[in-house]
């Protein structure tokens, strides 16, 4: 197809299905077994199923028809009394027990669905590896293209078994595995070990959007949970590609200015930024602090007196 295809596609479509939360193209939501993974899925798809003007504080901004694919024993019964105890109509959510010769089925029901849950990875794989690169790509691409045809694809998948348990740390791993899962996915979205019965720490990792942090509380039913914002935590380290910009845009202007590219010391770059422009750098402080970012982001080095970008 043309460029100015796609490029209409694009303006037509936001680039989150749930703002900051759900990307409108592929996803993963990792953590340990049992942590409530995928109850928060259920959450979500309910949310996009029953028209809700948001989920968990971030604005839903398309609904319609979801599709789940199970692979757990049992899963397929869960997901029913998740979706009946969400109260989603019935005709919105269809749900179907995974075989890997049923893609073009998949294919099909997920051209009138908004949303696909795959539950989960490891139930997809059969007698094979979650750190084999070909069984990973076995099933990325029928999601990616389904994600392609306009469909939103959550893919559930655990994280290493033992990480974080009793720790605190609030790292995100996303998939194990394959890092193939990882190359698939436009957004991560990790749940955290149990620190609380109630309550859960989420980190929301994508390239579209400034990373977030969350915490929310579960009121647990049978099968499914209710979800509630409690906080979020400010990312002061975001990486929109608008602060990319800046940031290699602040590295150029230093780096062609005849005075300024000449001094190797960094603070003393930055008390002159200042001075030259105090409205956009309140302190000596700020400058060299947004000058130190910019060469991180850059790629920038002293080097024969001058300061340049890494070749």
């Amino acid at each position: 197809m043309p460029f100015d295809y796609w490029a209409d596609r694009a303006n037509e479509t936001p680039d989150f299905l749930v703002e900051g939360m759900v990307h409108a193209a592929t996803n993963t939501i990792s953590g340990k077994p049992t942590v409530g993974k995928t109850r928060l899925a259920a959450g979500i798809a309910a949310a996009v199923a029953k028209g809700d003007r948001s989920f968990c504080g971030s604005r839903v901004n398309d609904h319609g028809p979801v599709l789940v694919i199970t692979t757990d024993p049992g899963e397929s019964n869960r997901w029913g009394l998740r979706m009946r105890e969400h109260g989603v109509s019935s005709d919105m959510v269809g749900i179907a027990r995974y075989n890997p010769d049923d893609w073009r089925q998949y294919r099909e029901h997920a051209e009138q669905a908004r949303l696909l849950v795959f539950d989960n990875v490891l139930g997809s794989l059969g007698s094979g590896s979650v750190r084999d690169d070909d069984a990973a790509r076995e099933l990325t691409a029928p999601l990616s293209e389904i994600a392609d045809n306009g469909t939103s694809v959550v893919l559930i998948a655990h994280s290493g078994k033992n990480f974080e348990a009793g720790s605190g740390r609030h790292t995100p791993t996303g998939s194990m595995g394959s890092t193939v899962y990882s190359a698939w996915e436009r957004l991560n979205l990790h749940v955290h070990d149990v620190t609380e019965p109630n309550t859960r720490s989420l980190t929301v990792r994508s390239n579209d959007h400034a990373d977030r942090n969350l915490t929310v509380r579960a009121d647990w039913g049978r099968a499914s949970a209710e979800w509630e914002l409690l906080s979020e935590k400010e990312d002061t380290r975001q990486r929109t590609e608008e602060t990319y910009e800046a940031r290699h845009s602040l590295f150029d202007q230093v780096a062609a200015d005849p005075e300024l590219r000449a001094l190797s010391n960094k603070s003393e770059i930055g008390r002159r930024l200042h001075e030259a422009d105090p409205a956009r750098f309140a302190t000596d402080r700020a400058a060299t602090q947004a000058f130190r970012r910019a060469c991180d982001a850059a790629g920038g080095e002293f080097v024969d007196r001058a300061w340049r970008k890494k070749p």
